[in-house]
C-alpha cells in the first residue's frame, strides 16, 4: 500500500497482565477493531487453526460468532491475549 508521504498512526490496545494495565502499539498488520477469522487468526501467531478453536473454546481468547456460526476475533483482542501471555506481538 502506498503511504503518499502520510504516517500512519499507530493504534493502542491494552491489557490488564498481573493486575496492572498495559498499553501497546498495534502492528501494521492488526488494526484494533479488524475482525479477524480463526484461520487468519491462525496464520499471524503462526498456530494451527485448531490452537485458535481451543483457546476459543476454553475461554482464552474472546471472540464473537457470525450468523453463520463462524468465529471472530478482534484484532486488539489478539494483541490483548499476547500481551497477558508475554509472547513478541508479530510486526
Amino acid at each position: 500500500m502506498l503511504n503518499h508521504g502520510h504516517t500512519r498512526r499507530k493504534h493502542l490496545s491494552s491489557a490488564i497482565v498481573g493486575g496492572t494495565q498495559v498499553f501497546v502499539a498495534l502492528p501494521d498488520v492488526i488494526e484494533k477493531d479488524t475482525l479477524l477469522t480463526t484461520g487468519q487468526t491462525g496464520e499471524l501467531l503462526q498456530v494451527y487453526l485448531t490452537s485458535v478453536q481451543d483457546w476459543i473454546k476454553r475461554g482464552m481468547l474472546p471472540a464473537s460468532r457470525t450468523p453463520g456460526g463462524q468465529h471472530r476475533v478482534r484484532g486488539d483482542d489478539v494483541v490483548a491475549f499476547l500481551v497477558a501471555r508475554n509472547v513478541p506481538i508479530p510486526e
